[in-house]
């Protein structure tokens, strides 16, 4: 005996209902899609940061970078240097202020950073791991040695100048005291050009040349 059409819409109906049943339950199921982590949350991420920061003369994001207690030292070679005639350390505001100068400069065409970690040390990420005390708080703090590749490209009267560093640095990393997932660059230590030649410069004179 052959089904009537009703009997045949009615299965099909309920066919169409499971279906639609399941797929519902299925998406609710479904897990939401995460955000992408921050780049500033591994410490390898916050040098890359800090290195895109400078390529994009993105002053913000620098700034980002940088923990509250930040210094740059400069290194010994300049700071010996009896042209030198500047301090033996800046912090934040004076270096952000410089780090500007740099990025808004019309003769600065171009500027590449590379930070190459010279640490192999799988237990800590590559980092080597500190501890100090000061004011009686303790923290941790972690650093690995850098080779810094750097270049900035000036433009003047029709001459083009690369102001070329090839040498090394310490940096040390601090978790951000307002993101405590995320990591800022708590010092920095220029250790000197190591081909240093009439035209290449260090990372500490290439912020001597743009300060006001």
């Amino acid at each position: 005996m052959s089904a009537s059409p009703r009997s045949i819409f009615v299965s099909a109906a309920l066919i169409v209902l499971i279906l639609c049943l399941g797929s519902c339950a299925k998406d609710a199921t479904k897990p939401e899609p995460q955000p992408e982590p921050h780049a500033r949350s591994t410490l390898m991420g916050t040098i890359e940061f800090f290195a895109q920061a400078h390529e994009n003369e993105d002053i913000e994001a620098y700034t980002e970078c940088l923990h509250p207690e930040y210094a740059f030292w400069f290194s010994e070679d300049d700071r010996d240097d009896p042209n030198w005639g500047w301090q033996d350390w800046i912090g934040t505001v004076e270096d952000v202020q410089v780090t500007a100068a740099m990025f808004e400069a019309e003769s600065v065409r171009d500027i590449r950073m590379t930070l190459t970690n010279l640490i192999t040390n799988p237990d800590s990420l590559g980092f080597y791991v500190g501890g100090e005390t000061r004011s009686k708080h303790s923290f941790t703090y972690f650093w690995a040695i850098f080779a810094a590749d750097i270049h900035v490209v000036e433009e003047t009267q029709d001459q083009e100048i690369d102001r070329w560093v090839d040498g090394r640095a310490h940096i040390f990393l601090r978790p951000d005291p307002n993101e405590s997932n995320l990591w800022t660059i708590w010092k920095i230590e220029d250790k000197g050009n190591e081909h240093k030649g009439t035209e290449d410069t260090s990372w500490s004179g290439i912020k001597a040349l743009f300060r006001k």
